[in-house]
């Protein structure tokens, strides 16, 4: 006859914080690898790679390119948004009471299996950047207020990377939350296209500071001066079909550190959706940053 083994030593090592540990690495890691497996993210690194090179063709209009450069990273930010979704949706499967691992550390191993998702996205991040200082910069403005050598700065680096932060707590809440994993997956893809993909339509100043992605320069109107009036290092744009005079063209890092803050804000907020434990707290600790950036926005929004 063949032994098997009692589950009450492992859940008795378990017990201990060392044990805890090693159980939640060792969940995270199996989680990863079954995370690996759904092949989601080299679809996701190969749109990435098409987007990149449409970014990198000629530009319809002075500035396009800085104007844009961010979306293309966001694609991972959906992407990890489906696969933390696919992960947690796992969740409600019933687990036999003598698991050595709770709901809490389940919980923990699968954020901890998420977190590669985030260093991808800043590794896309840098490569961006390394590309566009390879360069020597981007195009920027009209003249007399141009310049060839804009350079995103490094809070708006850091804004696909908190994306996908968000990404991950969203995907988290919905497929712990929602009972098919189809009807989760459908709500995700429908929830991130128009706040991404049609993401100039939240830029207004009245709601560019809720925005998922937040775009750089800032317009702020000028009037129809004559633009040599101005101070030579202005940034300027051009009256167009969709401005009437002379905008300056703003690049405000406080407004993207603050953005920054929104999103990471947010995310602890939804996260707690998702979470056994803790729920209040993070509400209270996510929900103070959320509205405390939220406002600062507004104060610093050129």
């Amino acid at each position: 006859m063949t032994a098997v083994a009692s589950p009450l030593p492992v859940a008795a090592a378990a017990a201990t914080a060392p044990g805890r540990r090693r159980v939640v690495l060792a969940l995270a890691r199996h989680e990863l690898r079954r995370t690996l497996r759904l092949r989601w993210l080299l679809p996701a690194l190969a749109l990435t790679g098409l987007v990149f090179e449409e970014w990198r063709g000629p530009q319809q209009w002075n500035g396009e390119r800085y104007g844009y450069w961010f979306t293309i990273p966001a694609v991972l930010g959906v992407a990890a948004s489906l696969l933390a979704a696919a992960s947690f949706h796992r969740e409600r499967t019933a687990v036999a009471e003598a698991s050595p691992a709770g709901e809490a550390e389940r919980c923990l191993a699968r954020l901890l299996a998420a977190a590669p998702l985030v260093a991808v996205t800043a590794a896309v991040v840098a490569a961006q950047a390394a590309y566009i200082w390879s360069i020597g910069g981007l195009d920027l403005g009209d003249e007399p207020g141009r310049t060839l050598r804009a350079y995103p700065t490094l809070p708006e680096l850091a804004q696909p990377v908190a994306v996908t932060v968000l990404g991950i707590a969203v995907g988290a809440a919905v497929g712990r939350r929602v009972r098919h994993r189809a009807t989760a997956m459908l709500a995700l893809v429908a929830g991130w296209l128009p706040v991404t993909f049609t993401y100039w339509a939240f830029q207004a100043p009245v709601v560019a500071p809720f925005s998922v992605l937040q775009s750089q320069p800032v317009d702020v109107p000028l009037g129809n001066g004559d633009p040599v009036d101005h101070p030579a290092q202005w940034l300027l744009s051009a009256p167009n079909d969709y401005q009437v005079g002379w905008d300056r063209l703003v690049v405000s890092e406080s407004l993207a550190w603050w953005h920054d803050l929104w999103l990471v804000g947010l995310a602890v907020v939804v996260l707690a959706a998702a979470v056994p434990r803790g729920r209040r707290q993070l509400v209270v600790v996510g929900g103070t940053l959320a509205v405390g950036a939220a406002v600062a926005q507004f104060l610093v929004y050129p």
